[in-house]
């Protein structure tokens, strides 16, 4: 008996339908950064694809040394943070440096904070506190945070509960909750 041209068998069928699960499966790598970039956040939050840090840590790498600033940046973070690869701190200030001089102000501020916590770098709160006001002047509510609660504090400067107030309502104003937190407990030792 002649098998009918027009009907599949079973067994030729199923190989085909698990090739094309496992390309749907997998995308493929872009060339440009952005889309690199763009590709390694979705592995990073699992948006679309399984999440995977060490994916995403090779895709951010990809972009990062092409020039992208924000790929650097997270690529730094992951580095910093271990996520997808071993922690390395040195490396990622070597990334967070090629962002800053990109003027990108989350790596600018995360300079700052490896400063303040002598965290691959001597810990030199005057050099932390030269990086968060120049990611406060780029706009990051964050710089502006940890300038509040430097002031605050008195971490290398003269305790200012006025200037630690107004960086404070300038990081709530952009957005950041815990900043309007802070203000409150500043305003209130003031008043005592």
């Amino acid at each position: 008996m002649r098998a009918c041209p027009l009907r599949p068998r079973p067994w030729l069928i199923l190989p085909f339908v698990c090739v094309c699960a496992v390309l749907k499966a997998e995308p493929t790598i872009p060339d440009t950064p952005v889309e690199q970039l763009r590709l390694g956040e979705r592995y990073a939050f699992g948006h679309g694809v399984t999440q995977d840090d060490q994916q995403a840590a090779a895709l951010f790498r990809l972009a990062a040394e092409q020039g992208n600033a924000e790929a650097q940046y997270k690529l730094a973070v992951m580095l910093e943070r271990g996520m997808g690869m071993p922690r390395d701190e040195r490396a990622a200030l070597r990334w967070y440096l090629q962002a800053a001089r990109q003027d990108h102000a989350g790596a600018i501020n995360n300079i700052g904070s490896l400063y303040e916590n002598g965290r691959a770098v001597p810990a030199d709160m005057q050099q932390a506190l030269r990086w968060y006001e120049r990611a406060a002047a780029l706009g990051l509510p964050h710089a502006n945070y940890n300038l509040g609660m430097a002031y605050w504090k008195g971490r290398g400067v003269t305790p200012d509960l006025e200037r630690a107030i107004q960086h404070f309502l300038l990081a709530e104003r952009q957005g950041l909750k815990e900043a309007a937190d802070r203000r409150l407990q500043v305003e209130q030792e003031r008043q005592h």
